[in-house]
């Protein structure tokens, strides 16, 4: 405990055991005493590591290197690699994920709420636990863990077989099907490949959350202990940087990626038959989890030679004012040093009865909830609706929406250092900034119609009055192959043998299609012909406004974690990051993903099939998309501003206390001087065998 308090203090705590004759008398005969007296010069003694280095091995060369700007560039190069890998690479490959495996947009939000599942928990575990502790081994722990996430997204690509897109079976009118027998042999060979791909991918994230909760929790608090009030802000904001950085690398990258073959390695150029262009087409999703693997690995292992905390933090500890909620309590006493299992409840009961750290914690929620979602679904919306490929559509994200969230991080910072903010300050501000960011969401109502489909997979009313359902239905049509051809007049159909076709010119090109219109004497179809309308007018608009929404939400993220900060006790404020991290995603980043996919999903107008179920989604209603990602995003952004405006009207600033002389003191317990006033205090000053170290 003498790291936690002024040296002027300590001295004098040790003044007074020893003028005290009947101290020692007095610790037998009480037994409370006792414990408290044990207590007090056992964390007295306690040693805190600071240096840099293993064991006994801490040469002065590290030590040179034990400092925060030191500290803030390792951690601000993980944040990219893990930003890249699990923000970038991840949501580029929504789309791949779904026609690689099958799977309903729903179950991609799972794979995406899997991450924050594992974040929730883990995050208050550790942050319970890590105050005060070897923060740079717990750190790399973590860091390693992720690792073998990103290695767990990869390999099923490497234990599965090719890509099959249907190269290999007819997509022309037959009057013979598959047999029973091929066909259930076939289901229960792809039922059981698709549920082991998807627990791999699951299990990716989830180890993926244990560092990136761990990032946020230890990583956050490290540096917050290490440097003053004023300047933390600016060095979250720069670790809040590198978080948006490295989705921007890994949009980029991604998409790059994605005009590769997935099975590049496998097979030569002339075997694909497909272009980046062909809604069948899966680009190389895997690459980027290869490269986050190994990155994730060599620079994890730098946080081992960081001690508990930095040679800056005793003095940093001494010097902070406090900004703990207030409401008027009696004094309460800090805990120190490392906290016991058994103080949980009381720390709890302090966090939850902080009206302002709980109102901003389910304004991160809400606001989590839309990022979260926005961020997994945002390329496949822009893909479906303005007709771009994949690579162009993870290119336009990455070009201009991520670089909008990394100005909105280093804006919230900027301003709280430039006009030295309060709390109450930050929160107005936080009020305004959600309130645009909730209008901005309005962007999704833009919309256009990219295609006009005329077939019997639609609702559309045809050209030409041509019996669809009947032209189509000797042919014994495989619902599961995707194989969009058009006519000379634009109309689209599912695939050659929807349109009737019996004969084929080459891969791209089919004849004697009975579907046709027979009014341009054509009777063939071609993928040539389908030549989709991009309205770019609109999707410029559009991606404008994307940029000014992700730069008023992320201005929002350095000033609310601010607040909570300087709304906690300087030894909670790692496990007031951990309560926050569980509520945010608990209550937003879980749910969030799995809605938005569920409220997709309802838009689908065809389903792929396969073995009697559906698949992934060949066909969505545009405008209901729109619409329901706005409302969705305008509504959970509005919560989020009032939430805020909550915390403003609830937030009381601690009332300073003098320091009392030491005959005023009496036998008051030494953590009372100067210790603030918050609004919830521990159950008893004294320390029972209950909260006992």
């Amino acid at each position: 405990m003498a790291d936690n308090f002024p040296g002027e203090v300590n001295k004098m705590f040790e003044v007074e055991k020893s003028d005290d004759d009947n101290f020692g008398e007095d610790c037998e005969t009480d037994s409370v005493k006792v414990d408290e007296c044990h207590i007090e010069e056992s964390e007295s003694d306690e040693f805190v590591e600071t240096r840099c280095g293993l064991g006994t091995c801490r040469p002065s060369l590290l030590q040179r290197l034990n400092n925060p700007p030191v500290l803030l560039t390792c951690l601000c190069v993980y944040t990219l690699i893990h930003g890249f890998s699990v923000n970038g690479i991840n949501n580029v490959n929504t789309t791949s994920y779904e026609r690689r495996f099958d799977l309903k947009s729903s179950s991609v939000g799972w794979i995406s709420s899997s991450y924050d599942i594992s974040a929730a928990i883990c995050g208050v575990v550790i942050g319970f636990y890590g105050n005060r502790r070897k923060k740079g081994r717990i750190l790399t722990c973590a860091f390693l863990l992720s690792s073998i996430g990103s290695l767990c997204m990869w390999l099923p690509h490497i234990i599965t077989e090719r890509y099959e897109w249907g190269q290999d079976q007819s997509h022309l009118c037959s009057s013979t099907g598959r047999t029973i027998t091929e066909t259930a042999d076939s289901c229960a060979k792809d039922d059981q490949k698709l549920s082991n791909f998807l627990t791999f991918l699951l299990i990716g994230q989830l180890m993926h959350g244990v560092g990136g909760s761990t990032l946020i929790t230890v990583g956050y608090s490290f540096i917050d202990d290490s440097v003053t009030a004023a300047t933390s802000p600016v060095y979250i904001s720069m670790i809040g940087l590198c978080q948006m950085l490295g989705p921007m690398v890994g949009f980029l990258v991604g998409g790059m990626l994605l005009d590769v073959y997935v099975d590049f390695e496998k097979m030569g150029d002339e075997e694909w038959k497909l272009t980046p262009s062909d809604p069948r087409w899966v680009g190389a999703w895997w690459v980027g989890f290869f490269i986050s693997s190994i990155l994730m690995f060599l620079f994890g292992l730098p946080f081992v030679l960081f001690g508990a905390e930095l040679p800056t933090a005793k003095v940093v500890r001494e010097t902070r004012i406090s900004e703990t909620h207030n409401d008027g309590d009696t004094p309460t006493s800090r805990l120190s040093g490392a906290i016991s299992v058994r103080q949980f409840p009381a720390l709890l009961c302090r966090l939850i009865r902080n009206p302002a750290f709980m109102c901003v914690a389910f304004a991160g929620a809400s606001m989590g909830l839309v990022s979260i979602s926005m961020a997994t679904f945002l390329p496949k919306y822009i893909q479906n609706i303005y007709g771009v490929t994949a690579s162009a559509a993870a290119t336009y994200a990455g070009l201009l929406v991520i670089p909008g969230a990394a100005l909105g991080q280093m804006f919230g910072g900027f301003v709280i250092r430039r006009w030295r903010m309060k709390v109450q300050a930050i929160l107005k501000f936080l009020i305004i900034v959600t309130f645009l960011a909730s209008l901005s969401k309005a962007c999704f109502f833009m919309n256009c119609d990219i295609v006009v489909w005329n077939t019997n997979v639609t609702d559309s009313v045809p050209a030409e009055p041509v019996d669809y359902d009947q032209c189509s239905t000797g042919c014994h049509c495989d619902d599961s192959l995707y194989h969009v051809v058009c006519d000379k007049d634009g109309r689209q159909f599912y695939s050659p043998c929807m349109a009737g076709c019996k004969s084929e010119l080459d891969s791209r090109t089919y004849t004697d299609c009975q579907c046709v219109s027979s009014r341009t004497n054509v009777t063939s179809v071609s993928m040539e012909n389908c030549i989709p309308s991009t309205c770019n007018s609109l999707l410029y608009i559009f991606l404008f406004m994307i940029f000014l929404s992700a730069f008023f939400v992320t201005s929002s993220t350095v000033p609310a974690l601010t607040v909570v900060l300087r709304c906690a006790h300087e030894n909670e404020r790692t496990f007031a990051l951990g309560l926050l991290n569980f509520i945010a995603r608990v209550i937003g980043t879980i749910p969030g993903p799995i809605l938005y996919g569920s409220v997709i999903d309802s838009t689908c107008n065809k389903w792929g099939e396969k073995c009697g179920h559906n698949t992934s989604c060949w066909k969505y209603n545009n405008a209901y998309m729109g619409e329901y990602m706005a409302l969705l995003g305008m509504g959970f952004t509005g919560v989020s501003a009032f939430f805020f405006f909550m915390a403003y009207k609830l937030y009381k600033p601690p009332i300073p206390r003098k320091k009392e002389s030491r005959s005023d003191r009496g036998s008051s317990d030494p953590n009372e001087i100067d210790s603030p006033v918050g609004l919830c205090a521990l159950p008893n000053m004294e320390l029972t065998e209950d909260t006992r170290l």
